[in-house]
């Protein structure tokens, strides 16, 4: 390979993050000219972050010590409930759906970037390990693997979501089921991010399946109900024998 993985990443990172010289574009459009399966990956991450930026809440100035003075003064003549202090900082800060929203997103798209990194390597070999996540313990996290079959579960957490990023590779179908306490958790999303095969998912009380086969990245994004810690189970079957049954303890 003609170039070194890290220099791609650097100059991936500069065009997104919108630093990038004119040769280092040059460079990185002969990389990705060279190459579809990473250029139609790198035009997927920046749409992405478009989307990112256009739901980005509007950044408005705000002179904090002319808002403090006032309060100052006004807490001098009238004494003030305790919760007022909660409304004056709903006030500053942005809306609760549009962060969520963010956050969401923001999750969404660490997810297709682990989905990207691992089909960008699957060439070099079958066996190779995604290592790490950005919340992932040895109890939360999949990795197995047999002759025919590769199936990894990369679950990470931004504030009380939690993202299960399934990433399969299988020459038969798998059937997938996701197991989990409705008063734990509450669905938020569950979808393919990509698949070779057919789609095929459903969804009941407190369950969600999917079948996964070819090269197949499904993500499910669960809400934390509550501060307790929780536990969902997962189950993968390939022609009527299980392959994994396991419980995963979520924070």
């Amino acid at each position: 390979m003609w170039f070194s993985k890290a220099k791609l990443k650097r100059l991936q990172k500069a065009k997104i993050e919108g630093y990038i010289t004119s040769e280092q574009e040059a460079v990185l459009n002969k990389i990705l000219n060279k190459y579809e399966a990473r250029s139609i990956a790198f035009q997927r991450l920046m749409e992405i972050e478009k989307q990112l930026e256009m739901t980005k809440p509007e950044d408005k100035p705000i002179d904090v010590s002319s808002n403090v003075m006032r309060r100052i003064k006004a807490d001098k003549k009238v004494t003030r409930p305790i919760f007022s202090n909660v409304i004056f900082s709903g006030n500053i800060f942005n809306p609760v759906p549009v962060r969520f929203a963010v956050i969401m997103l923001i999750g969404i798209f660490i997810g297709s970037a682990f989905t990207w990194m691992f089909t960008a390597e699957k060439n070099t070999t079958n066996n190779q390990a995604l290592v790490g996540s950005l919340s992932a313990t040895s109890d939360q996290a999949i990795n197995y693997s047999n002759r025919n079959n590769l199936i990894k579960l990369i679950p990470y957490q931004i504030g009380n979501l939690h993202y299960l990023n399934f990433i399969v590779y299988a020459r038969n179908e798998i059937n997938f089921e996701v197991t989990f306490n409705e008063s734990d958790f509450l669905l938020t999303k569950a979808d393919y991010v990509v698949t070779q095969g057919n789609k095929s998912s459903s969804f009941n009380i407190g369950s969600i399946g999917f079948v996964a086969s070819g090269m197949t990245s499904f993500q499910i994004i669960l809400e934390k109900a509550n501060e307790t810690k929780a536990s969902i189970t997962v189950t993968a079957m390939q022609n009527q024998s299980i392959l994994i049954s396991k419980q995963l303890f979520l924070e």
